[in-house]
């Protein structure tokens, strides 16, 4: 069954899984008012004159006509028929007034509006419609023969006109819309590649450089008690922090210059930013040890986990660790252990921004009584307003986890522990079904 959606005139429809050209409506509306007005008089005359079945079928001729007219650049195919009737009608009345005008604008709009194969239909029936005037009126058989075949060759020239016309507006039409879609495409990629840089950036650069400022206002405490008590062990802790901030302001710099290389070479040769970030970074050493790239060999969940606490420990925060003795050594793929670098570097970020100096954290990693999900948890105290860094946040954080969490199959929670919002949670599900499986594959 040859598959057909309508639409409105002037844009195309499905016919047998092929798009067909519509009239427009200004354009069809004017075909239907000329028809009227052009058979308005004999409409009257042959209605009001009905007196018998002769009549009858005289005025059936004519309304069959106008119909036809009115309706074939609407609905070509109910046009057809009923020109094919008022053909029938006329024969049997034995009048021919009309038909040859309803031929050539039936003709022209079907040819025009339909599939080829209903087009050909119409024709060979309008055919027999001719030869069948030849029998009827044998005295006239040869002018109304090549009469009736001029008016009918002269509607299929203009239909195949009008056709090819409609299909070039449907093209360029076509063409229009596939460039807006291209033009589309390319805005969402580069969006979506702004967007991708964008957490990147957030993973790589300020996680270092909240570190910095944590730990610089630790430094300014320690060069308190510096100075306070020279030779002290608090000009040692003084030590060791610069040298912390130094190394971390390094990192941050050497990945802020190559995420400027990458987008110089991404615009001349379109390679993958947020990949070449990463293979950048990696090759070079300088990408923070709790962010994996799930290509590279991963680390145990206690080495990530303590390099977290490292950073914790540089702003002198108080860090209880707690992971159940099979997880330490569990290496999971990939694209998890990604997830739960992440994952590490929004919560020590968070620590250092919210938490304040001194910040007491609890870093726990166990199975859940429940199930058999590795649940990693970082919780930690809030320390109260102006007693911390800035809290400013791009927003990135904890929305682009949840889009990561999903999918690797994993969830995230976060939230405040108690109503004063003194103790905050972050928390990670992997389902340890899903991680296996991923190792076998």
């Amino acid at each position: 069954m040859a598959e057909r959606t309508a639409g409105a005139p002037g844009s195309p429809s499905r016919v047998g899984g092929r798009d067909t050209p519509r009239f427009p409506r200004v354009l069809a509306a004017v075909v239907t008012c000329v028809a009227v007005f052009f058979t308005f008089d004999d409409l009257v005359q042959v209605t009001t004159a009905v007196r018998d079945s002769h009549t009858a079928l005289d005025a059936a001729r004519v309304v069959l006509c106008t119909a036809a007219m009115a309706l074939v650049c609407w609905f070509p195919r109910l046009g057809a028929a009923l020109s094919w009737a008022a053909l029938a009608a006329s024969l049997a009345s034995g009048t021919i007034g009309l038909i040859q005008v309803v031929m050539v604008v039936v003709a022209l709009a079907v040819t025009a509006t339909t599939a080829t194969a209903f087009a050909c239909v119409n024709i060979g029936i309008l055919l027999l419609g001719i030869a069948a005037t030849t029998v009827r009126w044998p005295d006239s058989a040869g002018l109304l023969f090549w009469l009736g075949t001029a008016f009918l060759a002269a509607g299929v020239a203009l239909g195949v006109i009008v056709r090819w016309v409609l299909r070039s507006r449907i093209e360029q039409r076509r063409q229009r819309e596939l460039l807006a879609q291209v033009r589309q495409q390319a805005e969402d990629a580069r969006r979506d590649e702004r967007e991708r840089l964008a957490h990147d950036m957030h993973d790589y650069v300020a996680h270092e450089l909240t570190v910095i400022v944590a730990t610089l206002a630790s430094a300014r405490l320690e060069r308190e008690q510096a100075v306070a008590a020279p030779g002290s062990a608090a000009s040692a802790r003084l030590v060791e922090v610069l040298d912390t901030v130094e190394h971390s302001s390094r990192t941050a710099l050497d990945e802020l210059r190559r995420v400027l290389r990458v987008l110089g070479d991404d615009a001349s040769d379109g390679q993958d930013v947020a990949a070449a970030l990463h293979e950048h970074a990696l090759s070079a050493g300088g990408l923070s040890p709790l962010v994996t790239h799930p290509a590279q060999p991963q680390p145990p969940i206690e080495t990530m986990v303590r390099d977290a606490a490292q950073d914790l420990a540089a702003i002198q925060d108080r860090v209880d660790i707690a992971i159940d003795p099979p997880l330490g050594t569990l290496v999971l793929p990939g694209g998890q252990a990604a997830l739960l670098g992440r994952f590490l570097t929004e919560g020590v970020t968070n620590v250092v921004k919210h938490g304040g100096l001194g910040a007491h954290v609890v870093l726990d990693v166990r199975h859940p009584p429940d199930r058999e999900d590795i649940r990693v948890r970082l919780a930690n105290s809030v320390a109260p307003t102006g007693t911390s860094p800035p809290r400013d946040s791009t927003g990135m954080g904890i929305p682009g986890l949840h889009k990561e969490a999903q999918g690797c199959g994993c969830s995230i929670a976060a939230g405040p522990l108690d109503e004063g919002d003194l103790r905050w949670e972050l928390v990670l599900d992997i389902p340890r079904g899903r991680a296996d499986s991923d190792d076998n594959e």
